[in-house]
């Protein structure tokens, strides 16, 4: 009698847990995958974000190179940002061009006043963002010069008294 079914509700019971705890695995198991395959998807759809923003930004300097020589001069770079266009460009890309003659020389990676297609793009690419970025930049840059200036007078320094040394 009761005996049996109190086996028997415990049973049922017991079987009912089992089959929610291989439910909620599955459950766990399908999700898990998705957010793997989720995260993989973001990784390919930034790769090819980046991709299509450098073809983007190759296409620019072609468009802006007006007597293709293969570099921008500050002159080309100029009259090319004026453009609304190329403005909002810069914008969607997240570029501060407020300053222009700072972006140029971030961009002029050599320092000779031009821009050579991989100076343009990978600066572009560097400095996309906040205008923080682009202050950092400059002084990155400002930086490596006066350590590069005073090492070279370290030297010179250095040279000059070991040579007032050699005459005593």
């Amino acid at each position: 009698g009761d005996f049996y079914r109190i086996c028997f509700l415990a049973y049922i019971a017991f079987v009912c847990v089992g089959l929610l705890n291989i439910l909620t695995g599955t459950f766990v198991n399908v999700a898990m995958q998705s957010s793997a395959m989720n995260r993989e998807i973001a990784i390919e759809n930034a790769i090819a974000n980046k991709d299509v923003i450098v073809r983007d930004i190759v296409d620019l300097f072609h468009e802006a190179d007006t007597d293709c020589s293969g570099t921008l001069s500050w002159n080309e770079f100029e009259e090319y940002i004026q453009d609304e266009k190329i403005k909002a460009f810069f914008m969607a890309l997240e570029l501060d061009m407020s300053s222009a003659s700072k972006v140029f020389n971030l961009l002029d990676a050599s320092g000779d006043g031009q821009l050579e297609i991989h100076e343009f793009v990978e600066g572009c690419v560097t400095l996309r963002g906040k205008a923080k970025k682009v202050d950092i930049s400059v002084l990155q840059r400002e930086n490596a010069r006066i350590l590069e200036t005073l090492e070279e007078m370290a030297e010179v320094l250095l040279h000059k008294t070991e040579a007032l040394h050699a005459k005593d």
